[in-house]
């Protein structure tokens, strides 16, 4: 271990948790598997970072820091799931945080399917109420030129 220190901060254990804690969130783009799968690992580096455990900071209170255990982590994603995630899981699970990793997996996934169908949904919907409002108002976005600006200056009212 001592190599990493030399290579490493003397605190980058602590850092990489405060990181994983604080400076993340679950990318809209990202299956839920795959983020949680990437958390875990990230997680898992924590314990070959140097901490400030073995450092020359170290006092007799100072813990070693350790890498997050799978409730930890189910209950992580679970805080970086957006505000109507949360309120189902609650509705759903009464339980309070989850504890299980695959369960908290399994209910991220239906729930960004169940938003990925209901938007579908609404552009569809979007969709046809624009097709049916053009064929029944015929050509609304060209009746609003003005009449009789077809001059030489090409529709221009200034004078040259």
């Amino acid at each position: 271990m001592f190599w990493m220190r030399s290579v490493f901060q003397e605190d980058a254990a602590e850092v990489t948790l405060e990181y994983l804690l604080y400076g993340i969130k679950k990318p809209r783009s990202l299956a839920p598997r795959k983020f949680v799968r990437r958390v875990k690992q990230l997680s898992g580096y924590i314990d070959y970072l140097p901490g400030v455990y073995y450092s020359s900071q170290a006092t007799s209170q100072t813990t070693k820091t350790r890498r997050l255990t799978d409730p930890q982590v189910a209950q992580h994603a679970l805080r970086l799931c957006p505000p109507a995630w949360k309120t189902a899981w609650k509705m759903l699970k009464k339980e309070g945080m989850p504890q299980d990793l695959e369960d908290i997996i399994q209910f991220m996934e239906l729930q960004e399917s169940a938003e990925k169908s209901s938007t579908e949904k609404a552009k569809a919907q979007n969709f046809c109420q624009n097709n049916n409002s053009s064929q029944n108002g015929g050509n609304q976005a060209g009746s609003n030129k003005r009449k009789g600006n077809s001059g030489q200056n090409g529709g221009s009212s200034k004078k040259a």
